[in-house]
């Protein structure tokens, strides 16, 4: 993935999604806003490492939400914020919200995850919504 990454010109909007495995922590980091569900685990730091080395951010991280809003997967009695949306630094002014829909879930265990985002195209401002784990198509 790195050299996919470094292909693509840091103009570019950049967003990457998806069920990390890893638990960043709510400690503050460079590419962390601070607010996260639960404690950093061993998976989390080569997620951290490859956030650092592209200058990216995971979004999810950076709004204060409740809980239930920031809980990406819940089986039982486990809960844990382990689906990320990664986007360039650079690109804070693009992103409006990031929240996760607690009563909404793709599988049994996760839930819906949603970036906001917005981009000016010549005049008009157009809102772009994604969803982490939906296809393209949906």
């Amino acid at each position: 993935m790195d050299e996919v990454l470094q292909e693509i010109p840091v103009g570019e909007n950049l967003v990457i999604g998806g069920d990390f495995n890893g638990h960043v922590g709510v400690d503050k980091k460079k590419v962390h806003g601070g607010y996260d569900f639960g404690d950093r685990n061993k998976d989390a730091e080569s997620i951290l490492d490859f956030i650092l080395t592209f200058d990216l951010v995971v979004a999810n991280t950076m709004y204060k939400k409740r809980d239930e809003h920031l809980v990406t997967f819940n089986s039982g009695s486990i809960r844990s914020q382990i689906d990320y949306f990664i986007v360039r630094k650079g690109d804070r002014l693009k992103r409006n919200n990031c929240k996760v829909i607690p009563r909404g879930s793709l599988t049994s265990q996760h839930r819906i995850l949603i970036l906001y985002l917005c981009f000016k195209n010549n005049t008009k401002l157009e809102k772009i919504v994604g969803a982490a784990g939906l296809d393209s198509e949906t």
